[in-house]
Formats: C-alpha cells, sequence, structure tokens
C-alpha cells in the first residue's frame, strides 16, 4: 500500500511540474481545477451588430378570400335555421352648396331600437332572455354571440342593455 501511495505522489508531482504557470496561461483558460469555468469571460473582437431598417419577425398572413360553410337545416329534425341578420344604419350629414348648412336626415328606427341605442329590440330582447331565464353569465352570453352572430358586445353592453329593459319593463302581476 505504502508503495502505490509513493507511486502516485511521485506522478502527482511530475505532472505538477509539467503544468504551465498560471501567469502564462491564455486569457480565458481555466486556472486551478481542470473542469472549473474560466474566471475571466473570453475577449470577443467582433464588431457590434448592424440594426436593421425594419423588424423581420414572422408576419401573419391575411385572409384573402372566405369561404363560409354553413347547414341550411338541423341534420336530425330537418327544422330550416334562420340566420342572424345584423343590420348597420349609415346617415350621411351633406352640405348644401348654396347655403352651406350640413344637415343628415331624421332616424326611422321606430319599432327596431329604443332610444338611442345601437342595439335592436329583438336582440335586447334575447339578451334579457339569455341572462334573466337561462341564468348565463355575461361572459358566457358574449361569448356565444361572437361565435353564433359574429357579433362583440362588451360585458358593459350587455349589463347596460338588460338594465335598460328592465327599467322600462312593467311588473308583471303574480298569477
Amino acid at each position: 500500500m505504502r508503495r502505490v501511495i509513493t507511486l502516485l505522489t511521485a506522478q502527482v508531482g511530475a505532472l505538477t511540474a509539467q503544468a504551465p504557470d498560471d501567469d502564462a496561461a491564455p486569457r480565458g483558460a481555466p486556472k486551478g481545477v481542470p473542469g472549473l469555468k474560466p474566471t475571466e469571460p473570453p475577449v470577443r473582437d467582433r464588431a457590434p451588430r448592424r440594426k436593421r431598417a425594419q423588424g423581420f419577425a414572422r408576419l401573419r398572413m391575411q385572409a384573402t378570400a372566405w369561404v363560409e360553410h354553413a347547414l341550411e337545416s338541423c341534420p336530425d329534425c330537418g327544422a330550416p335555421l334562420a340566420p342572424v341578420v345584423v343590420t348597420e344604419h349609415v346617415y350621411l350629414a351633406r352640405r348644401w352648396p348654396d347655403c352651406g348648412r350640413r344637415c343628415a336626415p331624421p332616424p326611422e328606427l321606430d319599432g327596431i331600437v329604443t332610444g338611442r341605442s345601437r342595439l335592436g329590440n329583438r336582440l335586447v330582447s334575447l339578451l334579457a332572455v339569455l341572462r334573466e331565464e337561462a341564468r348565463l353569465p355575461v361572459a358566457t352570453i358574449q361569448r356565444l354571440l361572437g361565435a353564433l352572430a359574429g357579433l362583440h358586445l362588451s360585458v358593459g353592453a350587455i349589463v347596460g342593455a338588460v338594465q335598460r329593459l328592465a327599467d322600462r319593463a312593467t311588473p308583471s302581476s303574480p298569477v
């Protein structure tokens, strides 16, 4: 056993004598125990990166054509589906050349909307039924309108429409 220790001590001494001096080691080379990371970062002699004129991130492609796939009737019962119709009323104000006055036609929305609302009576009725009778949360109603009709209404618009309807409604007498 002493003989093995003497032999190993001699090998360690020989390897230590062959090791380069720490000061003579190239910059960034590990010092001390082999396998450790360098104590100093390596020197980089690179030119600074050139800035690009614009971002070169992946661009999302926009659709150039729309193809709609829809059933005309229920595959189980055969009942036809009534499509949701969203109507946008556009009022043009025009300037008259003689007097310079701008005029727009008055709204003719009696029976379609109530007051100055942008939501029709049928849509407000649907919102009230979904909220009060079906007891759906407002966020669920919002997602349902987006999925079925492609209509985005804010949570406040849905709550406000149902509240305005409740304010205008007359209480029903108990049966």
